[in-house]
């Protein structure tokens, strides 16, 4: 072979394996960074790196806000429907999906905002004589 088709055959290969290297390991870094699953399977609940709280809280959220959003809404349940015998949430500090059933029923939505948070919070339940009325959001 001559000196030019050396050369082109190693430009041809670097293009090559610069091309596989941007299309393979750059899609799964993007895809890890954006707390997209690796697999891209549907229904499957990303992975967030959130050791700290971010509104509005989501599927897939671990921090302890969510722990004490846990906790609030076992204690609106138990108020709410005391005989409907509801399951109530295990307070893993997990955004799941019995906690996004939850939020479904008191929010009427699939995240819960620092507004909706903080009401929660500041809530007290107290007898049955005194039910108000919840539906505020």
């Amino acid at each position: 072979m001559d000196k030019k088709t050396i050369i082109t055959l190693v430009v041809c290969l670097l293009a090559v394996a610069g091309t596989v290297y941007f299309l393979f390991f750059r899609t799964i870094n993007t895809k890890a960074d954006n707390g997209i699953s690796d697999k891209g399977i549907p229904g499957t609940t990303p992975a967030k790196k959130t050791d700290y709280p971010t509104f509005p809280l989501e599927l897939g959220d671990r921090c302890d806000e969510v722990g004490k959003l846990q906790t609030k809404m076992n204690q609106w349940m138990s108020y709410n429907n005391p005989n409907s015998g509801a399951e109530l949430l295990m307070v893993d500090r997990k955004f799941g999906d019995k906690t996004l059933l939850f939020v479904r029923m008191i929010f009427n939505t699939d995240t819960v905002t620092q507004a909706q948070y903080d009401w929660l919070m500041a809530s007290s339940f107290p007898g049955a004589l005194s039910k108000p009325n919840w539906q505020i959001f």
